[in-house]
């Protein structure tokens, strides 16, 4: 808890936009319980957020116990903490298509970006996670794959181009921001158009003011 607390105040410091972390594992205790716990955790991480910096949750894969493996459940905690001004989503499409969200299909993309502006609200998606998958649609297994390399290949564009993702707004002035994850070379993480981001040139240095900050597996728990 101290150390996402702690980066959290750098994030606000340094004026950064977003942090976004992984939700972790309820570890067999059942999702109510794991919710429970991850409601009562990031209460308290959210009182660090100021400024304009949020606090992101990323959907997970589903593998095993994880939390957030749905926008059902990312909704519910929102909701759970009064819909705080200030707790965002990242969706990493790897994540998306193995928990059965088929992104690499316009239709379904469609529906996808309806569901997030029902439990959601789409101006709380801060940030879309880029990669490719290595696992099958639905298999609930947390294996990327470069872009263009695995499964999804070329079906990412789907994803990445649609309108609601694209503009600037007034509540999202700069736009949701593309983060990648996984490239053969950084010279490769140009997609629809847009210039994306590798995460370890982002994460290590902590420098880029209006930039974004993720961290990997954090378990409210721990």
């Amino acid at each position: 808890m101290r150390a996402i607390c702690n980066t959290v105040d750098v994030a606000s410091a340094i004026e950064a936009d977003a942090v976004i972390f992984h939700l972790g594992s309820h570890l067999g205790a059942g999702v109510e319980v794991g919710l429970e716990r991850a409601c009562a955790a990031l209460a308290e991480i959210l009182e660090h957020c100021e400024g304009d910096t949020w606090l992101c949750m990323e959907n997970s894969a589903g593998t095993g116990a994880t939390i957030g493996r749905s926008l059902t459940e990312l909704g519910v905690l929102l909701e759970r903490l009064d819909r705080h001004p200030r707790l965002g989503v990242c969706l990493d499409s790897c994540h998306l298509y193995v928990s059965g969200y088929d992104v690499t299909d316009r239709g379904a993309v469609d529906e996808l970006v309806a569901e997030l502006a029902e439990r959601i609200g789409l101006e709380r998606l801060r940030a879309l996670h880029i990669n490719d998958s290595a696992a099958e649609l639905g298999s609930n297994r947390d294996r990327h794959a470069n872009i263009m390399e695995g499964l999804m290949g070329e079906g990412l564009g789907a994803f990445l181009a649609h309108p609601a993702f694209q503009q600037p707004t007034d509540v999202v002035p700069r736009g949701v921001q593309f983060v990648v994850g996984h490239v053969k070379c950084f010279t490769d993480a140009w997609i629809a158009g847009r210039y994306i981001f590798h995460e370890d040139a982002i994460y290590p240095q902590l420098l880029a003011k209006g930039g974004l900050i993720e961290i990997f597996d954090y378990c409210p728990e721990g």
